[in-house]
């Protein structure tokens, strides 16, 4: 499953804007939206939301 790694934490049943900058989370979002198929977003432990090299928490949520 594409994980979404970003600085907050989606909570299940709720809504999340999303602003991708990042083309390769644009690209991974409309290949999700192509195979009507899901992604997880998981919270940063440590790093930024962009370009990488980021410790992420072993727990996320499906969206």
């Amino acid at each position: 499953m594409p994980m979404l790694p970003l600085g907050a934490v989606l909570l299940p049943t709720a809504v999340m804007p999303l602003q991708l900058f990042e083309a390769r989370y644009r690209h991974m979002i409309v290949d999700v939206l192509a195979a009507d198929s899901e992604f997880g977003v998981v919270l940063i432990r440590r790093g930024s939301e962009v370009g990488g090299g980021d410790l992420r928490y072993d727990v996320a949520t499906r969206a």
